[in-house]
């Protein structure tokens, strides 16, 4: 019997939507936003929605016996 996992990488890309810049870590986007923008994740998320507009997956397929 074998067990499908997935979950999410880094690598995925999130895009401000107040400038534009692109950011492949999501680190690296939240400090942005608060730095640059003055907005926390929730507020980002409560006025722009969500930031990420490429997501990748990694898809583990472990066998169990």
């Amino acid at each position: 019997q074998g067990h499908v996992s997935s979950m999410k990488l880094e690598g995925c890309v999130h895009q401000c939507d107040v400038c534009g810049n692109k950011f492949t870590v999501a680190q690296s986007f939240r400090r942005h936003i608060k730095d640059h923008h003055g907005l926390d994740t929730k507020q980002y998320r409560d006025q722009y929605g969500d930031s990420e507009i490429v997501t990748n997956y990694f898809t583990c397929r472990c066998l169990t016996r």
